[in-house]
């Protein structure tokens, strides 16, 4: 469940470029409102286009494209939130000193190794937007 106060700064975002751009905003503001930030991707995907911006691919592409940079943030707000609490956890706790040096450095590689794993993905994914792009479908 998101909380109330980002789907609202994410709704109250969205209601704003969709004004700028004059597209749909109330209809954009209430569906990311009402049915959560997990509809931003789609809005991204399909809002109205400046004269100087250029849009690859389909609709489902770039809902895609989105998605994942979305879910890579949401990874990475994860990995620090689950770092920070183990952290917490081991000062506060009733541990051995080499316990709570464990627990630091697992946290501290677990946190490496979820970068490193994030940033492969990103490469991966971009590379493939490369190559798909190469195709002649575009959006002015």
């Amino acid at each position: 469940m998101w909380p109330k106060w980002l789907r609202g700064a994410i709704a109250g975002w969205v209601y704003l470029d969709s004004s700028r751009r004059e597209g749909l905003s109330v209809f954009w503001f209430l569906l990311v409102l009402l049915l959560g930030p997990f509809l931003l991707p789609a809005y991204l995907a399909a809002r109205p286009l400046f004269s100087n911006e250029e849009r690859h691919g389909s609709f489902l592409w770039n809902a895609f494209w989105h998605l994942e940079s979305l879910f890579a943030l949401l990874a990475g707000f994860a990995s620090v939130a689950v770092f920070v609490e183990s952290i917490e956890d081991s000062i506060k706790g009733d541990y051995a000193k080499n316990k709570r040096a464990e627990i630091l450095a697992g946290s501290i590689f677990s946190l490496f190794l979820v970068a490193v794993i994030g940033l492969l993905e990103r490469i991966g994914v971009r590379f493939l937007r490369y190559m798909l792009e190469a195709s002649p479908i575009q959006q002015k």
